[in-house]
Formats: structure tokens, sequence, C-alpha cells
């Protein structure tokens, strides 16, 4: 019993030590993307940025199927069996390229006649950020991330950090609002944090040729959920210049970044804690729920922070980023609540994948990703931003309802002795 006791404080000193390491590193990207969207909105203004933003959400939403989820099975495989870590490695890389591939001319219709006369340098400079280098970087920390190594998590968050500082003080010197220029800057600060990462994980752990067809589909549904994700994040912000300025869209994607940047201590704490759910979960849902409740207290006191801050802050937003951007001061007020939601429904999110049942979280995010689309282009039309950030909130209580009730579910069927996992 006491040797129990002092694990678990070791344990808990442990995560606190990483989470204080993630969360410093999380800061300091905090700041560099505050500082680049800051230096880059005020630059181009918000017809640029709308159009910017609109390439940045088609990106997130496709972007988890490059790979097919096998940077998360990464984490899930090689946190319960260190030395599959370089094959596991190899099949992430070697799907990314093929993915990578099939994903292009996908994109490039999606997003065709949406970005203005700058449409073509954007779409190719997303791409090469966001698809290529950004998810080869992220495939290589998830391989540091499955085996604890959060030092060198936060080293790959910090390098990226440094970089993007580094793009935004020299576009704010020599842009004078080229966004050709802005984008060569955005470009390069991936790049480089990219091949300086994948060369760490290479020669900490190398890699091999292979790739694990048995497990398509379950890194299939890790994309699906992931994808959905940013389908009720982002989508609102390929919908609306549809149907209102591009002015009024830059102000809302404005904002929604400013919101992303008040969320990103709880994902620090999420990066440090997604490992252990693989473990507990495999004793069951309820040990899986059990690690998410430890951590509970600490999101939710992070996330009405950062609401809190938002709502309080809000004017502060038109000081910052100019006379341009002053509709976003009211759009913040309307998504202040957001992280505190976000900070419980996701913590729930990740005890259901880590006890193996990422194919009915996935089925509960598409059903909030297909309604999200559904009631933007109904309501949008009408009321214009303030529908946008309605459904936004609306989909974020969903999903804090649906993953409880099926948590309480599977919880309740694992106690009874049915428990089927999917």
């Amino acid at each position: 019993m006491l040797h129990r006791r002092i694990t678990t404080a070791l344990q808990g000193r442990s995560t606190a030590k990483h989470t204080a390491l993630v969360v410093m590193a999380n800061f300091a990207r905090l700041c560099a993307q505050a500082l680049f969207f800051v230096a880059f909105a005020r630059s181009i203004g918000p017809d640029g940025f709308s159009h910017f933003s609109a390439a940045i959400a088609l990106s997130v939403i496709i972007s988890p199927f490059i790979g097919l989820g096998s940077g998360s099975l990464i984490v899930k495989n090689c946190s319960r069996d260190p030395a599959k870590l370089p094959a596991y490695f190899g099949s992430a890389i070697i799907l990314s390229g093929a993915t990578m591939l099939a994903a292009t001319p996908i994109y490039a219709f999606f997003i065709h006649g949406s970005l203005g006369s700058d449409g073509l340098i954007i779409a190719i400079a997303v791409l090469t950020s966001e698809l290529v280098a950004t998810k080869i970087q992220e495939i290589s920390v998830q391989g540091f991330q499955s085996q604890g190594r959060i030092p060198l998590v936060a080293t790959s968050i910090i390098l990226s950090s440094i970089l993007r500082i580094s793009a935004a003080v020299l576009g704010y010197l020599l842009a004078e609002g080229d966004i050709k220029f802005w984008l060569i800057l955005y470009v390069s600060s991936a790049v480089a944090p990219a091949i300086i990462t994948t060369l760490l994980f290479l020669s900490e752990y190398g890699i091999k040729r292979r790739i694990f067809l048995q497990e398509l589909f379950d890194g299939f549904k890790f994309s699906i959920g992931i994808s959905s994700q940013g389908v009720y994040n982002d989508a609102d912000k390929l919908i609306l210049p549809r149907f209102i300025s591009a002015d009024s869209s830059g102000n809302y994607a404005a904002a929604y970044k400013i919101v992303d940047v008040a969320f990103s201590p709880i994902r620090a704490l999420l990066t440090v804690t997604y490992p252990g759910f693989f473990k507990a979960g495999q004793s069951g849902i309820h040990a899986a729920l059990q690690h998410a409740r430890k951590f509970l207290p600490a999101t939710m006191l992070l996330g009405f922070a950062g609401s809190a801050c938002i709502y309080l802050c809000s004017h502060l937003a038109l000081l910052v980023l100019g006379q341009e951007y002053a509709e976003t001061t009211v759009v913040l007020k309307y998504l202040a609540i957001i992280p505190m939601l976000r900070s419980f429904h996701f913590l729930i999110a990740d005890a259901l994948t880590g006890a193996d049942y990422q194919g009915i979280r996935s089925i509960a995010q598409i059903t909030v990703a297909s309604l999200n689309i559904g009631l933007n282009f109904a309501i949008i039309p009408q009321f214009g931003w303030r529908g946008a950030a309605i459904v936004s909130i609306a989909c974020d209580t969903l999903l804090c309802v649906l993953l409880s009730a099926i948590a309480l579910y599977l919880t309740n069927r694992e106690i009874n002795g049915s428990d089927k996992r999917n």
C-alpha cells in the first residue's frame, strides 16, 4: 500500500512537471501565433485574412486524412509497446506521402474560386505548410509523445515558436502588405522545424519500412473523428464568405483565432495526459474515465479562465488588431464560452479513445459535424456571423451532452459484463 502511494505521488509529480513544461512551450507557441496573427492580419486586412482563414479551415478538415490516423496509432500502440515505434513511424510516413498525393486535387477542387486573386499562392502555401510540413512534424512529435519524451515534445513546439516569431518580425519589417512575402515566411517557418524534429526523431529511434494494412480501418476512425472536429470548429470559416462580406468574415475568423489561442493551455494539458488514456483504457472505459477525472478540475479551471479572459478583455482586440477589426470585439463576446465547453468534452472524448471506443467517438463527432454544416447553411444567410457563433456554441454544448451520455452508457454496460468495444 505504501509503495503504491509513493508510486502514485511520483507519477503525479512527473505529470505536473511535464504539464508545466508543455504549458510553457505552448505559451511560447501562443505568443508566436498571436504575434504572427496580429502582424499578418493588420498587414493584409480583413479581406485577405478571410481568404487565408478559409484556406486554413479546409486544410484542418482534410489534414486528419493525411496518413489515415497513423500518428494516433503511434500514440495508441507504441505507448503500450515501445519496440514497435520505428515500424509504426515508417508506416505513418509512407501512408502520409500516398494520401497527400490523393488529397491535393481534392483540396484544389473545394477551394477553387474561393480565395480571391491570390488564391493559387495561398492554396500552395497552405498545402505545403499544413498538409506536408506540419503533418510530418506532428507524426514525429506523436512518436516522442508515445514514449513520454515530453521535453522533446516541448522542444519541437518551442522551435516552431521561435521560427514563427522570426517570420512575424521579418514580415512586419519587410512585407508591407505583400501577401506573397508573408506566405513565403509562413511556409519557411513550418518547413524548417519539421525537418529538424524529424531528423531528431530518426536519430533517436530510426525507421522501418512497413505498412500496417490490418490497422488501416482503425486509423481511418481516428481520421474521421479528428476531421469531424475540424468541421464543427472551422466549417463556418468556409461558409461565411459565401453569404457575408469578406470584411465581416475576416473579423469572425480573427475572433475565432483568439478563441483558439485561449484554448492553448488546455491543449497543453491534454497533450501530456493523452498517452495515459491508452494505458488506463486497457482496463476498460471506467478506468479511462477515472484517469480523466483526475484532470477534470484543472481543465475546467483553465477553460473558465480562458472564457472569462476572452469576454472581459474583448475590447483589447480593437487596440491590438486595428480599426479594421472593430467588429471582432463583438464577435468575441459571443464566442467566449467555447473554451469552457471544450475543456469538458475533449477530456471525455480522450477517455473514449483510450478505452478503444474511437469508432463510437467518431460517430458522435460526425453527427455533430453534419448538424453543424446543415445549421450553418440554414442560419448564416439570415443571421450572418451571429448565426455561425450560435451554431458553434450549440454544437460544442451538444458534444458535452452526447459524449457524457455515451460514456455513462458504456460504463454501465462494462459493469454489467456486456462490454463490446468498437
